[in-house]
Order: C-alpha cells, then structure tokens, then sequence
C-alpha cells in the first residue's frame, strides 16, 4: 500500500493532472488504477488536456485546504507482489496548453509503502434485477464504505462485484452496495452493511507421551479442561503447547483446545 501527503492545485476542468505510476521488474510503468486508491483518490472522469494524462484518469483541481497549505493523505493498493520484486514508484504532473493553477501545482510532502506479507482479496458481491412493465431495466451498481463520518462512494466501485485486498484501515470500515435503476431518479435500494472480519485457523489438539512416559499434549489455540467429557470445561490460562500433563490423578480428565 501507497500513503502519501500532498497538495495540489492543477488547472480544473480536467485539464492538468497529477498521477501515479509504478514499474514492476523493470517493466514499463503502468498508471495506478483509480479503484486502487482506498482516500482522497483521483478526479471522477478522464482527463482532456493535451498532455501525457489525456484519457487517464488523475488528481485535478485543488484538494481540500490547499489555500491554508493543509496536506491531504492519500493510499492505494499498488497490487500483490512475490519476494524479490522490484517495484519503483513514479508521481507524474501533466499539463496541457496555455493555463495552470496555482503555484505550487502539487506539492507532494511525504510518502510510505507499506507491505502486507501474505494479504488475501476479499469480494463482495451483489445481485438485482429490475423491471417495468414486464421488461427489464438495467441497474446500475454504487458500492459505498463508512470509515466513520458516514457514508461515501468508492470510485470506479460501480460493478456487481468489487473486491479489495484488504488493509488494517479496511478492517475497522463498514460496507454496503447501493443499487439503482437508469433513467429513473429515486429509486434506490441499499444491501445490508457488511464488515471484513479476520478468519483464524480452527484449534486443532493431539496426544503423545515423552520419554517418561507422560502424555503430551499438543495444541493451537487455547486448552480447556474437564473432568467429563461433556463438560463443562475450563480454560488453563498458563497451559503452553506441547504441555505435559503430570501428577497423579484419580478418575479421568478430559481435554480440548478452544479459541
């Protein structure tokens, strides 16, 4: 994941425009999707000047606070990599013919890439269908995200299906897919809010014996004892894998591993 702080001011009216680009290997540098970028992302629509960005999509106008010099921040996921690769980071201004905003026209303050070992993607997907006197209207997908100031739209998110791999910021947002019908203002439906959760691996437990002949209990998780076998059962809070179960006991004594 890219972060950096920056500010900008190019010529509006997707004129001018400042972009990122990343080189993978040596490979050509390629531009970072608008989809990729999780804050204050690029302009909605393409760019029109003349220059290097026209058709792309880019930053454009003058961000948030530029007059009193504030720094916006923004991230994007640059993709998913293997050990070794050489990725190289490229922030490109463009600017057409005649006209330009104010000095400085981006002004970039910091930047970070953050790596996330063995990051999975998650999709969200969705499905609606609507109709108006028995035939079928197109619907027109808007996936939004709360981070906790409310709802906003997730650029270039307008798909049945969107998928994301997820970042530490992902996993303390809410999501929902707003769903819609062209020509038709107003109707809208929203799907229920969802939220990326971490899946952990289940518990697993197995028994061996060591050289005296004591069992041995192996285990992921937490271990939980009982004097039955349906319980109840209590969790050992200092048990450690492998734990050795010692002293002598009557009766049996029933163990399990747990969350």
């Amino acid at each position: 994941m890219l972060t950096f702080n920056h500010r900008y001011s190019l010529e509006s009216g997707l004129w001018d425009a400042g972009g990122v680009r990343i080189s993978v290997n040596g490979g050509a540098f390629t531009l970072v999707p608008a989809e990729n970028f999780i804050a204050n992302g690029y302009a909605v629509g393409n760019i029109i000047g003349s220059g290097v960005a026209n058709g792309q999509r880019g930053f454009n106008g003058d961000s948030p606070g530029y007059d009193t010099g504030t720094f916006i921040t923004s991230q994007a996921i640059l993709g998913a990599f293997h050990a070794n690769d050489k990725v190289v980071v490229q922030f490109v201004a463009a600017w057409d013919d005649c006209s330009f905003g104010t000095v400085p026209n981006w002004e970039i303050d910091s930047m970070k890439l953050d790596i996330q070992v063995g990051a999975q993607a998650s999709t969200f997907a969705a499905e609606a269908a609507a109709s108006q006197r028995g035939g079928p209207m197109a619907v027109r997908y808007q996936w939004q995200r709360n981070d906790g100031a409310g709802w906003v739209d997730i650029p270039a998110a307008t798909g049945a299906s969107y998928q994301i791999i997820p970042t530490q910021v992902d996993m303390r947002a809410t999501f929902r897919v707003a769903a819609s019908v062209y020509g038709i203002p107003g109707k809208v439906i929203y799907s229920n809010v969802v939220k990326l959760v971490t899946e952990l691996p289940p518990p697993t437990i197995s028994v061996g014996t060591n050289t005296q002949g004591q069992p041995v209990l192996t285990f992921t998780g937490a271990l939980y004892e009982a004097g039955d076998v349906v319980g109840p059962y209590t969790k050992d809070q200092t048990a450690t894998s492998p734990f050795t179960v010692t002293g002598a006991t009557s009766g049996n004594k029933f163990y399990r591993a747990g969350p």
